[in-house]
C-alpha cells in the first residue's frame, strides 16, 4: 500500500508546483501593439514593421498575464524601470533599451496602454537579468 502512495504523492506535488498562466486576451495584445506604435512615434523613431510589433506585443502580453505590477503608482513604476535600465546597461555593457528609458522618463503622461507596455518591458528586463532586484536594504 505504501508503494502506491509515493507515486501518487509525487504526482500531486508536481501538479501543485505547476502554475497555469491564463492566455492573454486579443484586446491586451492589440492595446500593447497600439502602445508600441504610439511610443515609437512619440520617440520620433522609424515605425516598427507590423509583424515584428505584433510579435513583441504578444510576447509582452504573455508576460503581463497574471501580473499586477501595472497597478503601481507612476513614481514606483518609474523607479523600477530606471533601476532595471541601469542594471541591464551594467550587465550587458550596452545602452539601456531606449523604449524602457523613454517610457520611464514620461511616466506621468502615459496612457493606460503605455503603462501596460512599461510594465511588460520591466518584466522582460527582470527576466533577462535573472529576476527582480533585491530590496535596497539588501543591496
Amino acid at each position: 500500500m505504501r508503494r502506491g502512495l509515493l507515486p501518487i504523492s509525487l504526482l500531486l506535488l508536481a501538479l501543485a508546483a505547476c502554475t497555469h498562466h491564463p492566455a492573454p486576451s486579443d484586446a491586451t495584445v492589440a492595446t500593447l501593439a497600439t502602445a508600441i506604435d504610439h511610443t515609437v512615434a512619440a520617440m520620433a523613431e522609424s515605425p516598427i514593421p507590423p509583424r515584428l510589433r505584433d510579435a513583441q506585443a504578444d510576447k509582452l502580453a504573455w508576460r503581463l498575464a497574471g501580473d499586477a505590477s501595472s497597478t503601481l503608482p507612476p513614481a514606483a513604476m518609474q523607479a523600477r524601470a530606471n533601476a532595471l535600465a541601469k542594471r541591464l546597461a551594467a550587465a550587458t555593457g550596452d545602452p539601456a533599451p531606449r523604449m524602457l528609458v523613454w517610457l520611464a522618463a514620461h511616466v506621468d503622461t502615459l496612457d493606460d496602454g503605455q503603462r501596460e507596455l512599461l510594465t511588460g518591458l520591466s518584466l522582460q528586463a527582470e527576466q533577462d537579468l535573472g529576476g527582480p532586484a533585491p530590496p535596497p536594504s539588501l543591496q
